[in-house]
C-alpha cells in the first residue's frame, strides 16, 4: 500500500460529519473491531517527543556513528576493508547541496558537514542498498504529505512547508556558487567527472585579481590530490543498485537503455546507475510515474526530519482510540517548558473534538532550521514529569501511558536527580539481567524511574492496571509488564541506527531474539561519551519498561513497527464464544468444545473438555492449536469471483498469483497465511510475528459439532401437510432417501464419517477440526476477504474481525441428492455469507475445491455486516435454502430477510423488506439472527421470526408455494418501562403454546445490544427485558377457545403478564427469586381479559443485557444476562446471571431447578431462605459473564447438564431439573428448523 494513502482515508473519515452534515443519513453503527470485554478500551496516553536536533537535517543514513559517511584520511577511503569508517573529522551528510541556512529555512543547516560528490567512486551514496535514506525504486509510491500536492519534478521544493528553494530534477545541474559545491578529499578517484576548475578571469599589474570557473572533464584515471570543495555537474534524478538487484518489473525501464557504472564503498564491486530520463523508459506513462515518485521522495522524504515527520503521521494513521500529546526534544529541554496539550485521535463519544488534524499540523510544522543538540535524556524526563504533574493527562486508574521518542538516536545532553534507578543490586535482584546496570542518570535510569516510581497520581486508586495472566504465577516471567500502578512505558523509534551492542539487522522487536542472551551493559563505554553507545542506552530504556526500540528506515516501517508494538503491549486474553457439545445426551464420551483468544498476538485456540455428571474436566482432551498440519500439508480453500459466481480453488500461490496485484497478496504473503513461520520477523522475514502457533483468535464464533446424520431427522416420504399436493412431485422422494432402514439411505451411507467441529477465526479462515483429535482437516478463506487478509501479514497489524460469525450446519437436498452443508456469516468481518459442502470430511482436498465451495452471497450493498447464524431449511416452493437477516449497516438501513438457494446461492426471491428504515438522523436498522419454524411437523418451514435494532419482532409468512406471496408482519415492539425502544440482537426461540399446538406458538426473546464500541461499559439507564409473546395468527391455530382479539403488532407490554425478580443473598451467593403470577391466555365469555404472554424486566439500574439466544428444555426457558463492568478499569470483570423460569408463565418453578449443593439431587438442599420461607431460586448471579449460547445435555430423565462459556475463558456447568422427560418432548425441537 502506498506510504501515505491510508492517511487520506482516515482524514476524510474524520471530516465526513462536516462534509456531509446536510445529507439524509446519519452515521452507521460504530461496530467494535475487537472484543468489548478485552480490557483495552481505556484510551491510552501517548506522549511524543520528536527529535529536532541539527542532525535531523542530514540526507544520509549509513551504518555508522550518526549515520554519516566518513572519510578516513589515513586510508583515503570511507571503507575499512570490512565495513564503513565509523567516525572521523571529515564527514558527508548531504547529497543535494542547496546553499546554507539564511533567510530560507529549507537550506542546509551545516557548512562543515559536506555533500558527497556525484561521481562513480561515490555511487553507493546514492544507492538505497547502502544509504537507507535514499530513493528506493522498489517503493511503489512515495505519496505527498497530508494535504500537500505532488511535487513538481521541474520545480521541486526542498521542503514542503518552509522556504522557497526549488530544484529542477529533470535537467543537469551545474552551479558554482557557495553552498552548491561538493567535498572531494585527497586521493579520491575522479575519472570522467565534469567539474568546474578555478581560472583567472582578469589580470593586472599585480597578477590575477579575479577568479572564475571553467567547466571541464577529468581524464579517466584522474585522482583528486587535495581536500577541496568542487562544483560538479550532475543529473539529480539518479540512483544506483547492486548489479545483482534488478529493477522492479513495474518500473518500466526500457530494455537496452543506457546505464551508469558506479562503485561500492570499497571500490571492489560494480553498481548499476539509472537516470530517470524519458528516453530510458518504455513508455511516457512509466517515465512520468518514475520521475513523479523521485520528486515526491526529494520533497517529502529526502532528509531525516522529512522522513520522520512523514513517519510520525503514518504511524498514528494506523491508530485510533488514543490520546496524544507532542513536543520536540529541544522544547522539552527548555528551562520552563510548556505543558503538553493532549489531543484525541478517534476516541468515540468523547466530549473533546478529534485532534488528529491539529496533531498532524503540529508535526509537519516543526521547526528544523537550527543547529540544535540532541537532549533525549531531558526530553524523556520531561515526559515522565508531565505524567506526574500535568493533571490533564491521566484520566483513569488503569490508563496505559507511553512515551515515544522519534529520534536519530544520539543523545548529547545529561540529566540529574534520577541517580541509578535501575542499579544492579535492585533491578537485577527483582528482575534479573538485563534490567540493571551501574550507570547513573542514563536514559535507561530515566525510563526506569517513571516505570517503577511514577507515584500517586491525583486521587486515582493504585493497583488498577491490567496485567498479563502470567503475572499471577508464583515466579512471574520478568519480561512481563506486571506493574499494577500507573506507569510509563518507553518506546523509541530510530532511523536504522547502530549501537555498540544494538544491531539493526536483528529483529529486536521480538524479545525472544535477545532474552536468552541478554545484552551486557557493562561492555559499553561510558555513557558520557555521547557516541553510538547512546543507541544502546535507549535500547536499555525500552527493555526496562517492557517497551520496544523500533529501528525503521522508512515511514512505512515506522508506522508498521509502532502500531504493532502498541498492539502487542495492549494485549488481553479471554473468550466471547459459546460452548458446543458433541451430543445432546450425557455419556462417557461427551465433550464440550470451547474457543478462546489472546490479545496482543491475537492467537486463538479450540479446546475439547470431557464432561462428567455435573462437572467439566480441568484438562483439555486436545487443543487445536497443537494439531495444525505443516503449512504445505494443510487443506486451505478459497474462492474467486467471475461474473457474479464464486468458484472454489486452493489457497496457494499457484492458484492465486494471477490476482496478486488486485488482491494485494504475494507468494510470500500467501505462504505466511498458510502457516510458514520463517517469514515472520523473528525468523528474519518481513511479516508479523505470531505467538506460539498460527491459529488466529476466535472471539464471537461459536463452534459447531457435526457427526453422522441423524437417522430420524427427516421422513422417509416427504409431503406438504399445509399445501397438500402429490408427494410424487417432491424431488426428495425421487432420489436416495435421507434415511432407510436398510443401508442405502444418506444417513446410513455416512454413519461412519469422522466427527468434525467447525468454527470461524479472525485469521481470515473458517476451520474444520477432527472432533476426536483436534487435527485441522480443512480451512476456508472466503473469497470476499481475499483482498483484506494481506493486513494479517503486516507487523503493524491492528485487530479487526474476519470470519467472526458462527457457522450453521445441516442436511439439504439439491442436485438430486442429499448433502451436509455449512453456511456462515462474518459478523463485523464482512458483508457476505458463504456455503460449503461438508458431507464427507475424507473428501476434503484441494482437488475437490470447486465441489466443496458451493457459493458466496454478497447482494451488492443489500447486506450489512452479516451478524447472526444463518438457518438451513426446506421451503414450500420446493427449494432448500439458507435464510439470514441483512445484518447491520446495510445501504438500505432497513431490516430485511434474505433467502438464498442452497444449490447455487441464487436468491429464491428478492429480500423481504420490513420497510423499517429509521428517520434520517437515527442509526440504521438491521435484521438480527432468524428463527424459522415448522408448525405442522412436515419438516417444511412455515414462518420465520427475527428481531431488529428498534425492538420489533417480525414474523415472515412463507406458507405459500408462490414466493411472491410471502409477506412480513410486525408481531410486537419491545419497549421498556419508560417507553424506550429495546433493541433485539439475539435470535428468538419459538415453542408451541403451553395449551398445545392448536393454540399457536410462543416467541421467546430478550433485549439488549452489545455491538458498538460505546456498549462496552455499564449503563444504568438501559432498560432491558425478557419476553414471551403469543402468536395465534399461524395457520395451525385451531383452538375452540377464543384468543384475545388483538392482531399481531396491535398489543403492547400492557397486554402481557409481568413477572418480577428479586436478588437474594444466601451463603455468599446472589440468587434470583422470581414471582409466580399466572397468565390468562383466553378471553372470558364476555370477551374481556386475556393476555398475550408475559415479560420480565431486569432489575432497575442494573444495566443488564440479554444478547444470547434462549433455550427451551422441558417446561423451562433458560437464558443468560450480561452486566458490563461499571468502569473501564474492570472491563475483564463483567458479570451476569443464568435464569431458568417456567416457559408458560415466566414464573418460578414449583420445585428446585438448580442443584445448588451439587449433590446431584434436586431437594431441600437446593432451596434458599429461612426455615419458614424457603423457595427455589430461578437464577444465579455469576461473577463472570456467561457468553454465547448454552449447551444442554440430557439422558432423558428430566435432568439436564447445562454449560456456558465465560468471558474469562472458563466453562460453567449446572445440573437442572427440567421437570419432564426432555427426550419425549420432541415438539420443542420440531417447531424450530
Amino acid at each position: 500500500m502506498p506510504i501515505k494513502s491510508r492517511i487520506f482515508r482516515l482524514v476524510l473519515s474524520c471530516m465526513a460529519p462536516l462534509l456531509f452534515a446536510g445529507t439524509a443519513h446519519a452515521a452507521n453503527l460504530d461496530l467494535a473491531d475487537r472484543p468489548l470485554l478485552s480490557g483495552v478500551n481505556v484510551p491510552p496516553n501517548i506522549l511524543v517527543a520528536v527529535d529536532d536536533s541539527g542532525s535531523m537535517d542530514f540526507e544520509t543514513l549509513f551504518p555508522t556513528d550518526s549515520g554519516l559517511l566518513y572519510w578516513d584520511s589515513n586510508r583515503s577511503s570511507t571503507w575499512t576493508g570490512t565495513g564503513f569508517v565509523r567516525s572521523s573529522n571529515n564527514s558527508y551528510a548531504y547529497l543535494f547541496p542547496n546553499g546554507y541556512n539564511g533567510s530560507d529555512r529549507d537550506r542546509r543547516i551545516y557548512s562543515n558537514y559536506y555533500a558527497a560528490p556525484p561521481i562513480p567512486a561515490f555511487a553507493f551514496a546514492r544507492s538505497p542498498a547502502y544509504n537507507s535514506a535514499y530513493f528506493d525504486p522498489s517503493v511503489p509510491t512515495y505519496d505527498p504529505w497530508l494535504g500537500k500536492p505532488n511535487s513538481s519534478p521541474t520545480n521541486a521544493p526542498a521542503d514542503p512547508v518552509t522556504g522557497s528553494h526549488r530544484l529542477n530534477l529533470t535537467q543537469v545541474l551545474e552551479r558554482t556558487d557557495d553552498g552548491y559545491t561538493f567535498a572531494v578529499f585527497n586521493n579520491t578517484p575522479f575519472g570522467n567527472v565534469r567539474y568546474a576548475d578555478v581560472v583567472c578571469v582578469r589580470s593586472g599589474f599585480f597578477g590575477c585579481r579575479e577568479y572564475g570557473y571553467e567547466w571541464k572533464t577529468s581524464s579517466s584515471t584522474a585522482t583528486f590530490n587535495n581536500n577541496q570543495l568542487v562544483p560538479i555537474s550532475y543529473f539529480p534524478a539518479t540512483f544506483y543498485l547492486p548489479s545483482n538487484v534488478p529493477l522492479p518489473a513495474t518500473f518500466g525501464w526500457k530494455s537496452g537503455a543506457p546505464t551508469l557504472v558506479g562503485r561500492t564503498p570499497g571500490g571492489d564491486r560494480t553498481l548499476v546507475g539509472y537516470e530517470i530520463k524519458p528516453a530510458n523508459f518504455a513508455s511516457t506513462t512509466a517515465y512520468n510515474k518514475a520521475i513523479q515518485n523521485f520528486a515526491n521522495w526529494y520533497t517529502y522524504y529526502r532528509k531525516r526530519h522529512l522522513a520522520t515527520r512523514a513517519g510520525v503521521v503514518a504511524a498514528f494513521d494506523e491508530i485510533s482510540g488514543v490520546r496524544v500529546g507532542a513536543t520536540t526534544i529541544n522544547q522539552a529541554n527548555q528551562s520552563s517548558p510548556p505543558n503538553l496539550v493532549m489531543r484525541n485521535l478517534g476516541i468515540e463519544n468523547s466530549e473533546q473534538p478529534d485532534g488528529r488534524a491539529n496533531f498532524y499540523s503540529q508535526v509537519f510544522n516543526t521547526d528544523f532550521s537550527q543547529a540544535r543538540g540532541t537532549p533525549n535524556r531531558p526530553a524523556l524526563k520531561y515526559l515522565g514529569e508531565q505524567l506526574r504533574n500535568n493533571n490533564n493527562i491521566i484520566e483513569s486508574a488503569c490508563q496505559a501511558n507511553f512515551a515515544i521518542l522519534f529520534t536519530d538516536g544520539y543523545n548529547n545532553s545529561s540529566v540529574s536527580g534520577v541517580d541509578n534507578a535501575d542499579r544492579d543490586s535492585r533491578a537485577n535482584a527483582r528482575y534479573g539481567a538485563p534490567f540493571g546496570d551501574s550507570e547513573s542518570d542514563s536514559i535507561a535510569d530515566v525510563a526506569m524511574e517513571y516505570y517503577e516510581n511514577l507515584g500517586q497520581i491525583g486521587d486515582f486508586e493504585r493497583g488498577q492496571m491490567r496485567v498479563p495472566p502470567g503475572c499471577n504465577d508464583v515466579r512471574p516471567d520478568p519480561w512481563l509488564d506486571c506493574e499494577t500502578d500507573l506507569h510509563m512505558v518507553t518506546l523509541g523509534v530510530t532511523l536504522g541506527q547502530r549501537g555498540v551492542l544494538f544491531d539493526p539487522s536483528q529483529n529486536y522487536t521480538d524479545e525472544r531474539v535477545y532474552r536468552t542472551n541478554p545484552p551486557n551493559w557493562s561492555a559499553l563505554p561510558s555513557l558520557d561519551n555521547y557516541g553510538s553507545e547512546q543507541i544502546d542506552d535507549l535500547w536499555h530504556a525500552t527493555i526496562n519498561t517492557r517497551g520496544k526500540l523500533l529501528n525503521a528506515r522508512t515511514p512505512a516501517e515506522i508506522a508498521s513497527a509502532f502500531s504493532g508494538a502498541l498492539e502487542e503491549i495492549l494485549s488481553a486474553e479471554g473468550s466471547f464464544s459459546g460452548v458446543a457439545l458433541n451430543s445432546r445426551s450425557l455419556a462417557s464420551e461427551s465433550l464440550a468444545f470451547q474457543a478462546t483468544y489472546s490479545g496482543g498476538d491475537w492467537a486463538g485456540d479450540l479446546k475439547a473438555f470431557r464432561l462428567g455428571d455435573g462437572s467439566v474436566g480441568s484438562t483439555a482432551e486436545w487443543q487445536a492449536s497443537e494439531n495444525v498440519p505443516a503449512p504445505n500439508d494443510r487443506v486451505i480453500l478459497t474462492s474467486t469471483e467471475s461474473g457474479g459466481k464464486f468458484t472454489g480453488k486452493p489457497f496457494r500461490p499457484t492458484a492465486l498469483e494471477s490476482l496478486y496485484d488486485v488482491l494485494g497478496l504475494s507468494t510470500e504473503k500467501t505462504q505466511y497465511l498458510r502457516g510458514v513461520r520463517t517469514l515472520e520477523q523473528s525468523n528474519g522475514g518481513p511479516f508479523r510475528n505470531r505467538g506460539d502457533h498460527v491459529l488466529g483468535d476466535i472471539i464471537n464464533s461459536t463452534p459447531t459439532y457435526v457427526a453422522e446424520p441423524d437417522r430420524v431427522r427427516y421422513p422417509l416420504v416427504w409431503k406438504d401437510n399445509h399445501l397438500k399436493g402429490d408427494p410424487g412431485n417432491f424431488p426428495e422422494n425421487a432420489g436416495t432417501p435421507y434415511s432407510n432402514p436398510g443401508s442405502n439411505g444418506f444417513a446410513q451411507q455416512n454413519a461412519n464419517r469422522d466427527p468434525m467441529v467447525y468454527v470461524g477465526a479472525n485469521d481470515g479462515m473458517l476451520h474444520g477440526f477432527d472432533a476426536n483429535t483436534g487435527a485441522e482437516r480443512i480451512a476456508y478463506v472466503p473469497g470476499t476477504l481475499l483482498d483484506d487478509v494481506d493486513a494479517l501479514t503486516e507487523p503493524g497489524y491492528t485487530h479487526r474481525y474476519y470470519v467472526d460469525g458462527s457457522p450453521a450446519t445441516g442436511d439439504a437436498f439439491f442436485g438430486g441428492e442429499w448433502h451436509s452443508v455449512l453456511v456462515g456469516g462474518m459478523n463485523n468481518g464482512g458483508n457476505a455469507v458463504y456455503a460449503l459442502d461438508i458431507t464427507d470430511p475424507d473428501s476434503f482436498s484441494e482437488a475437490n475445491a470447486s465441489s466443496t465451495v458451493l457459493w458466496e452471497y454478497t447482494a451488492s450493498g443489500a447486506l450489512g455486516q452479516t451478524y447472526g447464524k444463518p438457518s438451513i431449511s426446506r421451503l414450500h416452493n420446493g427449494d432448500w435454502a439458507a435464510l439470514f437477516g441483512n445484518g447491520y449497516n446495510s445501504e438500505g438501513r432497513s431490516a430485511s430477510l434474505h433467502i438464498v438457494r442452497m444449490a447455487d446461492g441464487i436468491p429464491v426471491r428478492s429480500a423481504i423488506d420490513t420497510n423499517s428504515a429509521p428517520v434520517a438522523d437515527a442509526y440504521p436498522n438491521g435484521l438480527s439472527e432468524v428463527t424459522p419454524i415448522d408448525v405442522d411437523g412436515d419438516f417444511i418451514i412455515d414462518y420465520v421470526y427475527a428481531g431488529d435494532l428498534y425492538g420489533n419482532m417480525w414474523r415472515f409468512d412463507l406458507t405459500s408455494k408462490s414466493t411472491s406471496e410471502w409477506s412480513v408482519t410486525k408481531l410486537f415492539t419491545a419497549r421498556g418501562p419508560g417507553g424506550s425502544v429495546q433493541p433485539i440482537t439475539m435470535a428468538p426461540q419459538v415453542g408451541i403454546h403451553p395449551y398445545g399446538p392448536g393454540y399457536g406458538v410462543m416467541v421467546y426473546f430478550g433485549t439488549g445490544k452489545y455491538l458498538e464500541k460505546n456498549d462496552a461499559l455499564f449503563n444504568s439507564g438501559l432498560e432491558n427485558s425478557f419476553y414471551a409473546v403469543w402468536d395465534s395468527s399461524v395457520f395451525s391455530y385451531r383452538a375452540t377457545a377464543t384468543a384475545p382479539g388483538i392482531a399481531p403488532g396491535g398489543f403492547t407490554r400492557a397486554n402481557l403478564q409481568n413477572q418480577t425478580l428479586t436478588n437474594v443473598e444466601s451463603g455468599g451467593t446472589t440468587y434470583r427469586v422470581v414471582s409466580d403470577n399466572p397468565v390468562n391466555y383466553t378471553t372470558d365469555a364476555d370477551g374481556n381479559g386475556g393476555q398475550r404472554g408475559w415479560y420480565m424486566d431486569m432489575p432497575a439500574n442494573s444495566g443488564e443485557l440479554l444478547i444470547n439466544t434462549p433455550t427451551l428444555v422441558g417446561d423451562l426457558v433458560l437464558f443468560t444476562t450480561l452486566v458490563p463492568p461499571e468502569q473501564a478499569c474492570s472491563l475483564d470483570q463483567a458479570s451476569g446471571a443464568i435464569m431458568a423460569v417456567r416457559a408458560d408463565t415466566g414464573g418460578r418453578a414449583n420445585r428446585p431447578v438448580f442443584d445448588l449443593d451439587r449433590n446431584r439431587q434436586h431437594d431441600s438442599g437446593d432451596l434458599i431462605g429461612g426455615d419458614d420461607n424457603q423457595v427455589a431460586p430461578s437464577g444465579i448471579v455469576l461473577g463472570a459473564s456467561p457468553v454465547g449460547g448454552l449447551g444442554v445435555n440430557s439422558n432423558g430423565d428430566g435432568i439436564a447438564q447445562v454449560q456456558s462459556g465465560t468471558s474469562e475463558g472458563g466453562i460453567l456447568t449446572w445440573l437442572l431439573d427440567t421437570g419432564q422427560n426432555t427426550n419425549s418432548r420432541v415438539s420443542w425441537r420440531e417447531i424450530r428448523r
